[in-house]
């Protein structure tokens, strides 16, 4: 927070823990949260985690961090995000600069590579037609467990004058490793962009970040091999 009295022109995003973000279906009623109603069903029933398994098109999103109803003011002070909110107004310089970013919890890396993909697909497309002028050939491996516990999913774009040269493809990759907080992207040269994806929307707002990443990894690949390996600069 810095020293005491000081003050931010910074924006301040904070994330809520896990299940910690407030749920609401297609019609805008809280399916997760602290609604009184929700809290009774689970202590006496135990099934409302079990009607929030995820299925495809369930409509249901993230709204906010979770808090209690305004009708129930004399509880507010119970719930989790709100002293640190307060806490984080006093060193910004307006309150507004202050915002939560409410996700699905219920969604994994998984879940985020397979939205990222058309996105790292049109990256190395692009990459591949403006300037290996088509030699290059996209793979990608889907997620997959890492020998740390975490998933990761990668985009590689290889091309002839990369082998010969024996250096890597230009690689985009969205990996979450075991003792990571939070996703991140990079390259086979480049990293580490942070990475948070939980609808197609977010996905398509990595597409700079994904650029960026791209044209780096092509860059330090020219230093370590020559400019002849791309194609684009060669052509007669």
């Amino acid at each position: 927070m810095g020293q005491p009295g000081s003050v931010t022109s910074d924006a301040i995003i904070y994330l809520p823990g896990i299940m910690g973000s407030e749920l609401v279906d297609a019609k805008g009623d809280v399916v997760w949260g602290l609604k009184p109603s929700l809290i009774f069903r689970q202590a006496i029933f135990g099934n409302v985690l079990d009607q929030l398994a995820l299925r495809a098109n369930d409509g249901i999103r993230a709204s906010r961090p979770i808090q209690f109803p305004a009708a129930l003011p004399m509880l507010s002070s119970m719930e989790p995000y709100r002293a640190l909110e307060e806490r984080l107004k006093t060193v910004v310089v307006a309150p507004e600069a202050v915002r939560p970013f409410a996700y699905d919890w219920r969604k994994s890396i998984a879940d985020a590579a397979s939205l990222l993909a058309p996105v790292a697909r049109q990256v190395l497309s692009e990459v591949n037609t403006s300037l290996l002028l088509g030699a290059g050939q996209i793979t990608e491996t889907g997620p997959r467990r890492t020998e740390d516990g975490g998933l990761d999913a990668s985009w590689a774009l290889s091309w002839p004058e990369q082998r010969a040269a024996g250096i890597p493809p230009i690689v985009l990759l969205a990996h979450y490793g075991g003792g990571f907080h939070h996703p991140h992207l990079r390259g086979s040269t480049v990293r580490d962009w942070p990475l948070n994806v939980f609808t197609a929307d977010d996905a398509a707002g990595q597409l700079c970040t994904l650029r960026a990443i791209a044209s780096g990894d092509l860059h330090n690949l020219v230093y370590r091999a020559d400019f002849r390996i791309v194609p684009a600069v060669t052509a007669g």
